[in-house]
């Protein structure tokens, strides 16, 4: 896997049904994912997807300059292959004559969604959290008790207001 594309697996929004892997180039400079027409036209009944009309016109330009116009998007589940982290993204239908986007990919990802898939990091580490006490120990735990202490009795204050009006839409519906 490069570092301007990956790999990724998409299907439909319930992540349920055909999926099929792709390599998509990752646009640094575009803010939304986008996809061929003719891929979507192939894919588009083995993952039982449709698309929404926008209504409008969307413009998207890559990082070369080049604009391309969408007329439609389709949500579809994506991840990366053995990936932890999955996303409903929005992909643009690009309305283009040829059959690629960028270069040699009919399938972009954003930067924010390559991101959100955690495409753009080598390690599938999560971090351990440490709490840092400070230099009395004692202060930070007589601090955290009455802090819980107080959010408890505002769970219950919150609790019991919840329930009063309850009781008075059931009383007023009677």
């Amino acid at each position: 896997m490069g570092s301007n594309d990956a790999e990724i697996t998409v299907s439909n929004y319930t992540g349920q049904g055909g999926h099929i892997t792709l390599r998509a180039a990752i646009e640094e400079t575009l803010g939304d994912n986008a996809i061929s027409g003719s891929l979507f036209s192939r894919i588009r009944g083995m993952l039982e997807v449709t698309p929404r009309d926008l209504n409008v016109t969307k413009t998207l330009a890559s990082s070369n300059g080049i604009p391309y116009t969408a007329r439609r998007k389709v949500c579809l589940f994506t991840k990366a292959p053995g990936g932890w982290r999955s996303e409903n993204l929005d992909f643009y239908i690009i309305e283009a004559q040829e059959k690629n986007i960028i270069g040699r990919y009919d399938i972009v990802l954003g930067k924010a969604s390559a991101d959100k898939l955690c495409l753009n990091d080598t390690s599938k580490h999560v971090a351990p959290t440490y709490l840092d006490k400070g230099n009395d120990p004692k202060k930070f735990d007589k601090e955290s008790e009455e802090k819980g202490k107080a959010g408890r009795e505002k769970a219950l204050q919150a609790e019991a207001e919840s329930e009063r009006i309850k009781k008075e839409r059931n009383a007023n519906q009677k």
